[in-house]
């Protein structure tokens, strides 16, 4: 990759390097909310708490919450994962 970024400019090889780093940040964050996901369904089936009452208080999105239990871990941030998480212990 460091020959490519040779022949390009200096802008161009500036966008090349944040968009690398920007798909490698996300790489951590899927595999994160991919942890988040297994313990929240975890603690879902132990706790007899609705849906609906998570989400209305932590403040997430309801659709959001149930595309997101069926696998779809980028319509959570981490941030409602933690605080979602942290609710259910």
């Amino acid at each position: 990759m460091d020959s490519f970024i040779n022949e390009l400019t200096t802008e161009q090889s500036k966008a090349v390097i944040a968009y690398y780093n920007y798909l490698n940040e996300n790489k951590s964050d899927s595999s994160l909310k991919k942890a988040y996901h297994k313990r929240i369904i975890d603690l879902l089936s132990k706790k007899r708490i609705s849906r609906y009452k998570i989400c209305k208080d932590n403040d997430v999105n309801f659709g959001n919450f149930h595309t997101f239990l069926k696998g779809a871990y980028d319509k959570l941030s981490l941030d409602k994962c933690d605080k979602t998480y942290n609710y259910l212990l």
